[in-house]
């Protein structure tokens, strides 16, 4: 059977200390399951931080490592979960081991131990659950104060994450702090500065380590990626490159966005609204000239209740949207916030985009198309007779749609998708941006986005 650890925390940021209890457990044969934790009231710092930006941390600093993993299920639904609540979940999977500190079992002895006095059902979880306990260098531990079913281990713990946080608040170094990708993930996001992030975010390449993702059915793709071949680097690239059309960015996105990499598309196709332009000026300086400007944009996240009544869950970086059968109108509710907007929508389908997916298929359904970064949603519908001319909405990116079949009959049946996904056959289709899931876009200095922006509202050469 296998053991799992999970290590719980608020890893605000992770740091070198984290990283060493996830490497010596995994080391001893555990399979580490790193839980970053949602909105705490107990520790407010962990709510001061965007919730895309501490999982993208946890990813860099524990995503790759050999048997550990990072669920997100606590940021993405803003929850805690319990201790009993995820030896619950965890179960049918192995042999479940918390990983704490020796300050949560101090005063075991006398029953008076964080676990047991402040869990919830912590004396039950004291008396019955294994724990691994990391003891810091110089930290006083009682052999008395040891739950019954327990490990030792002593780590090389280093500083914690609110020393991390002071010192980058005080412009100090933290390159013995944390790993150099999550040092560089901070500075680029400009994280515990005490001010909040720019729309436009910098990003300077010394050398470019490229993962090139060419599409295999455009032979030009495929020579841009060779012309770059010298500065392939799968392992540890600094940018993923998809060179290809809009299309194949999202297939590379979807696929990838746990790297936590910035992704700069190469256009090869026709439109490229989301890509550079560069395929002329191909070679290492197109990367390092100047910094290069990072558009930061969140997935959607999607929620379909089939008709069986069970739930899927999925992201989506361009749109999710219902859609009716061939042959068919659609009657569609749909809800903003939990307030219903249009009762009855009649037509073949709506939409919701992000920023980055309002030139696609939104567009097509007469959106108008946003620039990527914008915090703002879409809202469309497709082919709408009910109401009449409805031209659709842009909504702030904090809200939460919902689209459900208005049909009581059923037999008009709506299907949903997620970046051109099928979900299935749908009662409703719960969309929100995401608290977990986002990608690093990135343009060259003097890519104008702007420009891109109004040339794609209007016919080409006036046409």
């Amino acid at each position: 059977m296998d053991r799992i650890a999970l290590f719980g925390g608020s890893f605000n940021p992770p740091h070198i200390g984290h990283r060493e209890v996830n490497l010596m457990l995994a080391n001893r044969g555990y399979q580490v399951v790193n839980i970053p934790c949602g909105p705490r009231p107990d520790k407010p710092s962990t709510n001061d931080t965007d919730p895309l930006h501490r999982a993208a941390m946890n990813d860099i600093a524990f995503g790759r490592i050999p048997g550990v993993a990072v669920e997100l299920f606590d940021l993405e639904r803003a929850t805690f979960t319990r201790a009993h609540e995820l030896e619950a979940m965890f179960a049918p999977k192995g042999e479940v081991w918390h990983v704490v500190g020796t300050d949560l079992i101090r005063g075991g002895a006398r029953g008076a131990s964080f676990i047991q006095k402040e869990w919830a059902r912590g004396r039950d979880l004291w008396a019955s659950s294994r724990f691994i306990v990391a003891v810091r260098e110089g930290d006083p531990l009682d052999p008395r104060d040891l739950p019954p079913h327990h490990e030792l281990f002593r780590p090389h713990y280093g500083p914690s994450s609110e020393e991390v946080r002071k010192r980058v608040f005080a412009g100090s170094s933290i390159e013995a702090e944390v790993l150099p990708d999550v040092r560089e993930y901070i500075y680029r996001h400009g994280l515990y500065r005490g001010r909040t992030g720019t729309q436009d975010v910098l990003y300077a390449i010394t050398r470019p380590r490229l993962h090139l993702l060419p599409d295999p059915r455009n032979q030009e793709a495929e020579e841009i990626a060779e012309r770059l071949q010298e500065w392939a680097d799968v392992d540890d690239p600094n940018l993923i490159v998809s060179i290809g059309g809009d299309g194949w960015l999202l297939k590379a996105i979807r696929a990838r966005w746990r790297r936590r990499v910035p992704f700069f598309g190469i256009n090869a196709g026709h439109k490229g609204y989301l890509l550079n332009d560069v395929k002329d000026e191909l070679g290492a300086e197109l990367f390092t000239r100047s910094p290069l400007k990072i558009r930061h944009s969140p997935l959607l996240f999607v929620e379909a209740v089939l008709v069986d009544g069970s739930t899927k869950e999925t992201y989506a970086f361009n749109d999710a949207y219902v859609q009716v059968e061939i042959g068919k109108t659609g009657w569609i509710e749909v809800l903003v916030n939990g307030e219903v907007k249009i009762p009855k929508l009649v037509g073949d389908g709506a939409l919701v985009a992000t920023a980055a997916g309002s030139t696609a298929y939104a567009r097509s359904m007469g959106a108008h198309p946003l620039k990527i970064g914008s915090r703002h949603l879409v809202l469309v519908a497709s082919n709408a007779a009910e109401p009449l001319r409805w031209p659709g909405a842009n909504l702030p990116i904090t809200s939460k749609i919902c689209f459900r079949n208005a049909d009581p009959t059923g037999w008009r049946k709506l299907i949903g998708l997620a970046d051109g996904v099928v979900l299935g056959e749908v009662r409703e289709l719960r969309i929100r941006s995401s608290r977990a899931a986002a990608a690093e876009v990135a343009y060259t200095d003097d890519y104008d986005l702007d420009a891109k922006l109004v040339k794609s509202q209007f016919p080409a050469n006036g046409a």
